[in-house]
C-alpha cells in the first residue's frame, strides 16, 4: 500500500518513470493495473514526441506547440518531455528573434498569439514580448503625437533587441519628429496655441449652467468606463495577439480613408472607391451601397467580399450562438498597421483558445467574455480580473485605457484614433 501511494504520487507530480518503477516492484492487482495506466500514458506520450519533432522538422512550430499543449507531456516532468519542451521553445525564440531583427513586428505578433502556457516560460521569448510590448506602446504614443515618449520606448526596444538594425532609423526619425514638435511648440504657432487654450479655458456666464445630480454621475461614469451610448467604438488590444476596432453599431459604413466620405470602418484604397454599407438587422448582416434603396446582400459566414481588387476582406460569424461578426483582412490594409482586423459587436466578444471564439488566442485555457451591459463594457471570466495590477470587482464595468488582467492574458480598451 506505501509503495502504491507513493508511485501515484509520483505520477500526480508528473514523473511517470519513477512511478512505473516503483510499482514494478510490488505483484499487488492493483498496483499492476496502474502500471497498465502508466505504460499506455508512456506510449501517448511518445507518439506525441513523435509528431511534435515532425512539425519541427518542417518548421511548423505553432503546431509543435499546440500539440504539446494539448497532450500529456505539458504535466510530463520527465527528461524525454522536459527536451521536447526545450526544443519548441528554442525553435519558436528563434523564429522570433528573426522575425523581430528584420522587422517584421506582425508576424512575431502572431506567432506569440499562438504560443500558450510552458511553451511561454522562456527567458528569450520573454524577451521577445517584452520587446513588442515597448513597440506597441510606441506606436500609440506617436498616434497621440508623444513622440519623446515614444523614442524611450524604442529605446528600451533596442536595449533588448540590439540586433534589429532597423530600430536605429527608426528612432532617429521618431527623434526628428520630437524635434519638430518642440520647435513648433516654441515658435510663433505654440504661442498662438497657448492664446488659444487661454481663450477656450475662460467661462462664458452666460452659459453657466450648474449640473443636475444625474448629469454628474452619467460624468464620472463616463470617465471610468465606456460610455458606448455616447461612443460607439473603441479598439481591443490583446498583448501577444493584435489589436481589433470594435463597433457597436446596428449600421457601419467601409471605404476608403482618403475619401471624400468620412466612414465609421476606413481602408487604405484608391479615393474613388465606392463605399459600402453593413447593417445588423435581427441578427443577419446585409451589404449594400449608403444610398441604395433596394434590400442588400446578406452575407454568409466565411463569404469572401471586397471594395476593390486589391482590398478584400473575409465576413465571419465564428460562433453560431452570438450575431457578433467578424471582419478580416485578406488583401486589405488599415490606416494604423497594428490592426488585425474588425469586430461588429451585438452583445458579446468571445475570447479564447477554440476556433468558435471571436479572438482566438491559446494564451488562456477557458474562454473568457466581454459583454454589453447598461452602455458599458463588463467581461465575464474564470480568471482573477485586474486593473493595472489591483484586483477588479466582478461586477464593475471595465475601464478604458488601462492595462486589464486575466489570468496570463494581458488586454485594454484603448480609445480609438485613426
Amino acid at each position: 500500500a506505501e509503495q502504491f501511494e507513493k508511485a501515484k504520487q509520483q505520477m500526480q507530480n508528473g514523473w511517470l518513470s519513477a512511478g512505473r518503477k516503483i510499482l514494478a516492484q510490488t505483484d499487488d492487482q492493483q498496483a499492476q493495473c496502474l502500471l497498465k495506466n502508466v505504460q499506455m500514458l508512456e506510449i501517448e506520450a511518445d507518439s506525441v514526441q513523435g509528431r511534435i519533432q515532425k512539425a519541427l522538422k518542417v518548421g511548423q512550430i505553432e503546431m509543435a506547440a499546440r500539440l504539446y499543449q494539448n497532450s500529456i507531456l505539458k504535466n510530463n516532468l520527465d527528461p524525454q518531455a522536459a527536451e521536447i519542451l526545450n526544443r519548441i521553445q528554442q525553435a519558436a525564440s528563434k523564429q522570433l528573434q528573426g522575425f523581430v531583427t528584420q522587422g517584421d513586428i506582425h508576424l512575431a505578433t502572431s506567432l506569440l498569439g499562438q504560443l500558450s502556457g510552458k511553451v511561454l516560460e522562456c527567458d528569450s521569448i520573454r524577451s521577445c514580448r517584452q520587446s513588442i510590448d515597448y513597440c506597441r506602446l510606441a506606436v500609440q504614443q506617436m498616434d497621440s503625437g508623444n513622440f519623446t515618449a515614444a523614442v524611450v520606448n524604442l529605446k528600451k526596444f533596442r536595449t533588448l533587441q540590439p540586433k534589429a538594425k532597423w530600430l536605429n532609423e527608426a528612432i532617429a526619425q521618431t527623434q526628428r519628429a520630437a524635434d519638430s514638435q518642440r520647435d513648433l511648440q516654441a515658435g510663433p504657432l505654440g504661442i498662438l496655441e497657448s492664446i488659444g487654450q487661454a481663450v477656450a479655458a475662460e467661462p462664458d456666464m452666460h452659459q453657466i449652467q450648474q449640473p443636475s445630480p444625474a448629469m454628474s454621475k452619467q460624468k464620472n461614469i463616463t470617465n471610468e468606463h465606456i460610455d458606448v451610448g455616447a461612443q460607439m467604438r473603441f479598439l481591443l488590444q490583446i498583448d501577444g495577439v493584435g489589436a481589433w476596432q470594435v463597433l457597436c453599431d446596428d449600421r457601419v459604413t467601409i471605404g476608403p480613408v482618403s475619401g471624400s466620405k468620412h466612414c465609421d470602418i476606413e481602408l487604405v484604397t484608391a479615393p474613388d472607391v465606392r463605399p459600402q454599407q453593413i447593417e445588423r438587422t435581427d441578427g443577419d448582416y446585409f451589404m449594400a451601397a449608403p444610398d441604395a434603396v433596394v434590400a442588400g446582400q446578406l452575407l454568409n459566414d466565411g463569404q469572401r467580399l471586397e471594395l476593390s481588387p486589391r482590398c478584400r476582406f473575409k465576413f465571419s460569424v465564428p460562433n453560431p450562438a452570438s450575431s457578433t461578426a467578424c471582419l478580416v483582412p485578406s488583401s486589405a490594409r488599415f490606416p494604423r498597421a497594428d490592426i488585425s482586423g474588425v469586430i461588429l459587436m451585438d452583445r458579446e466578444i468571445l475570447i479564447g483558445p477554440e476556433c468558435n471564439n471571436h479572438i482566438q488566442t491559446g494564451q488562456i485555457d477557458k474562454a473568457m467574455t466581454l459583454f454589453l451591459k447598461d452602455k458599458s463594457i463588463y467581461c465575464r471570466a474564470q480568471q482573477v480580473m485586474t486593473v493595472d495590477g489591483r484586483p477588479l470587482d466582478s461586477g464593475q464595468a471595465l475601464p478604458m485605457d488601462k492595462q486589464i488582467g486575466a489570468g496570463d492574458i494581458r488586454f485594454c480598451l484603448n480609445t480609438y484614433r485613426r
